[in-house]
């Protein structure tokens, strides 16, 4: 019999072994000390710590916030010996009746518990009696601690002695440094922290604030209590309340305490710095300012003649004992600054100001008090002290509105984008485009726009009422509206810039589409000042793009840069024909021209695709000048005078010797021009074969695509004005040779000294630099800035009209202006200016 016994035994400790393991299996780390915390991460890990008869003291922590919303019921879980720290973590989704078979997150607390540093928002039910958001019960003997623990939400109650933090106290319980905001409605016996005290020893709240509403409902005629910050004491050794703020809304057909609803008259009450501004709607019982069966005298509050904003006359009193203790307005109609005004005879030594519970200077002049503040602060109090006596409140309750917000739009490319919760609507493809104008309609007149994007401020541009909005990349937009006297209001949503590959992709022949990748869009590569080329927004991440061509047979030429310091070949730029494979690029560094072939179909899809094998492995690609031809190479013809000038040319690189006939010049090669003017002449610009200025500048690049045709314009250095390439000794000449439609560019500084007349459907421009050419008009957009960066003033050309001259403007006159930097313009810097015309 022994032997069995024993075998029972050793069985019976197996079990408790293996139970004991399997608890601690959920624990993240740690070893329950107090410098060694058991970690909870999980649901899981917060469940497993039900601990009814551990008599050593545990401590666990939190490691990161907790969300209840996938679960629908919470076992009840038992707490003796233990600290558990939410390092200001938060518990949220805690809603319905999840916590209605443990009557809390806790159901119950025995011997010493403590719990500090924890945040909760829930909206939750009950239907048992003494539940609470934190413990349902602190049973018998047991000694409670919340500390900087902080509950929002709401509780609806088929049943009483409920509360937020404590249902049911039965024990000793400390509260510090604490706060509610809470909507409760019940059938009795609430308080806003600890619903019912059945027998218990010491109660101390400190440092506490309480906030929401609590509405009671008895479901019979019995007399039940309400309390602000405890419902029904029915016996206790003491209580002791500190520094509380009470901005409670109570309504109830029972007996209430503004902050304890029934107290026993055997039990010992300390209170200290108590500010009640509650405001109680209670029809049938008695209202207590403390609560019942305590009694005190209160401050004297001094007669109010004036405030400086609302109705003086519109407040709720609070009288007790035939003594005012407590006024409260609501002001609708605030600035940022409030005066209240005593009567003349007003004791105000001992008045202390209170704004959002925190204690504020203010100015006295006589017998009126000002401060100032801000729309987010809205709960004002003038607290009256004497000595012996407990305070009396005046408090000022600010609800500011928030500024309504208007509907937003944004048009891009004359379509016009509604944006709703969000959401970018009313498009069928992604926006390939930087450029945007946000507009808003139904806004009310005054509101002021500040927008950020991606947390940095945008500059905003008013333009026929609308705001132009320029993003680079794929971008938050915050748009924050404000209004004065009311709370600002923000609406955010996202753009995804595609952008358009036109200067990639020439499709002037042959190719019929190109289409940019949308989860991560090629952009030009501002680094690349040459060419135009085209990279990945993210580097190492996947992307491709297509480019489809109608034609029976020809060549599809690009230029292509690697850099692969790794030589990682898991990482490469795939060339892709109707799905078949053409090449892979993936040597170190690889820049060169390659050309396909095209024939035997009637279409190509060409796919450029970005394969990443190892996302570690630096590795970058650009693209730039993607052409199709039905030929490989083409004429060049280069014209100029040689009396007036000279030009070099080279093809990557390569010197070309410009002969008369023209020059043989292979498709996607790149072309350099420099013009050198001779003694007593100008270089104007490229002229080409519709006698249209391409360019000022000396040294000219440009990608040759097919047969083309240039002239190098030069001219006398005497000249004072041009139109396109030909240039007049005069202002007043080449205004008479204009036509409309034509611009009239002043060369030098010049002094009119005769009339002129600047026709209908004529430009005369002043310009703010060589290149400025048309005055930027088109577009709204100034020149890339002067010769360097930083803060400086460069002056072009000056005409100096003589006293007694006139000019007679019937087409245009442009004053043009420079705004930003060499290289950088309006797109890269977020830059953009005005310019004058006449």
């Amino acid at each position: 019999m022994r032997k069995i016994w024993n075998i029972l035994v050793f069985l019976v400790i197996i079990c408790i072994c293996f139970f004991a393991k399997d608890v601690n299996a959920a624990e993240e780390s740690g070893s329950g000390t107090v410098n060694d915390p058991y970690l909870i991460s999980t649901l899981e890990q917060l469940q497993s710590i039900d601990s009814p008869d551990i008599a050593s003291f545990t401590y666990y922590k939190l490691t990161q916030d907790l969300d209840f919303s996938q679960i629908t019921s919470w076992n009840p879980i038992t707490i003796s010996n233990v600290s558990i720290d939410g390092d200001n973590h938060k518990l949220t989704g805690l809603s319905g009746s999840i916590f209605n078979g443990s009557k809390g997150l806790f159901s119950t607390a025995n011997n010493q518990v403590i719990i500090k540093d924890l945040h909760i928002n829930a909206d939750l039910e009950f239907t048992n009696p003494n539940s609470g958001i934190l413990i349902g019960v602190a049973s018998l003997g047991s000694e409670v601690t919340f500390e900087n623990c902080h509950i929002s939400g709401s509780i609806t109650s088929t049943s009483v002695g409920v509360g937020t933090f404590l249902g049911n106290l039965l024990g000793s319980v400390n509260i510090e440094d604490s706060s509610i905001k809470i909507d409760m409605t019940t059938q009795g016996n609430t308080g806003g922290f600890i619903g019912r005290v059945a027998n218990g020893r010491d109660i101390n709240i400190e440092n506490c604030i309480a906030e929401g509403s609590i509405n009671v409902t008895p479901s019979g005629t019995t007399n039940v209590q309400t309390g602000g910050i405890i419902g029904n004491i029915q016996s206790a050794s003491s209580v002791t309340l500190k520094n509380i703020f009470n901005y409670l809304n109570i309504n109830s057909s029972g007996n209430v305490g503004c902050f304890i609803g029934y107290f026993p008259l055997q039990t010992t009450f300390i209170s200290e710095n108590l500010y009640n501004a509650t405001l109680v709607n209670n029809p049938t019982y008695t209202v207590y300012p403390i609560g019942e069966n305590i009694s005190t005298e209160y401050a004297n509050i001094p007669m109010v003649t004036a405030i400086s904003g609302g109705d003086l006359n519109d407040y709720q009193d609070l009288l007790y004992n035939n003594q005012l203790v407590g006024k409260k307005w609501v002001i609708r109609d605030s600035s940022d600054s409030f005066s209240i005004t005593f009567a003349p005879d007003a004791d105000l030594s001992g008045l202390t100001v209170f704004l959002d519970s925190e204690a504020v200077d203010f100015v006295q002049h006589e017998n009126t008090v000002s401060l100032d503040f801000s729309v987010d602060q809205h709960k004002l109090l003038f607290c009256f002290s004497e000595v012996g006596k407990s305070n009396s409140i005046l408090y000022f309750d600010f609800i500011f509105q928030h500024t309504p917000l208007p509907f937003v739009q944004l048009e891009h490319d004359e379509q016009t984008i509604t944006v709703v919760d969000g959401q970018i609507l009313n498009r069928d493809e992604m926006l390939e485009s930087n450029i945007y104008y946000l507009s808003f309609s139904e806004m009310p007149e005054g509101t002021n726009v500040i927008v950020k994007v991606n947390g940095e401020r945008s500059f905003i541009a008013a333009e026929d009422n609308r705001y132009l909005l320029i993003i680079d990349d794929n971008s938050q937009i915050e748009i924050t509206f404000s209004l004065e006297n009311h709370l600002p209001s923000v609406f955010a949503f996202s753009i995804n810039v595609i952008y358009s590959l036109e200067d990639l992709v020439d499709t002037s022949q042959g190719i019929l589409s190109v289409q940019n990748n949308h989860e991560n869009p090629w952009k030009r590569n501002p680094e690349e000042l040459t060419r135009a080329a085209f990279s990945p927004s993210i580097n190492g991440t996947p992307s491709s793009f297509t480019v489809t061509v109608s034609a029976s047979s020809g060549i599809l030429v690009f230029y292509y840069k690697i850099d692969n310091p790794s030589s990682n070949t898991s990482n490469k730029l795939g060339v892709f024909v109707n799905g078949e494979k053409e090449q892979d690029f993936s040597n170190p560094e690889e820049r060169d021209f390659y050309t396909i072939n095209l024939h035997g179909a009637s279409e190509y899809i060409i796919s450029f695709e970005v394969i990443i094998g190892d996302a570690e492995a630096a590795f970058t690609v650009q693209l730039a000048d993607i052409i199709y031809s039905d030929e490989s190479e083409y004429l060049f013809y280069l014209d100029y005078d040689t009396s007036m000038g000279s030009v070099t040319a080279s093809v990557d690189n390569q010197v070309l010797n410009i002969h008369p006939a023209g020059n043989i010049v292979g498709v996607g090669h790149g072309v350099f021009l420099t013009a050198e003017a001779n003694n007593g002449y100008i270089f104007v610009g490229w002229k080409d074969e519709g006698n249209n200025i391409i360019s000022t500048d000396k040294v000219y690049y440009f990608v040759f695509k097919n047969e083309t045709a240039l002239t190098a314009v030069f001219l006398e250095n005497s000249m004072v004005a041009r139109i396109m390439d030909a240039g007049y000794l005069s202002l007043q000449a080449a205004l008479t040779a204009a036509v409309p439609g034509d611009i009239v560019i002043l060369l030098r500084d010049y002094t009119l000294e005769d009339d002129i007349v600047i026709p209908a459907g004529v430009m005369l421009l002043l310009p703010c630099g060589e290149n400025d050419l048309y005055g930027y008009i088109s577009t709204g957009f100034n020149p890339d800035g002067t010769k360097q960066t930083g803060y400086r003033e460069e002056l072009y050309r000056s005409l100096r009209i003589d006293a007694g001259v006139t000019v007679s403007v019937y087409g245009t006159l442009l004053v043009n202006a420079v705004t930003g930097v060499p290289n950088g313009g309006h797109t890269v810097q977020g830059i953009t200016g005005g310019y004058a015309q006449i």
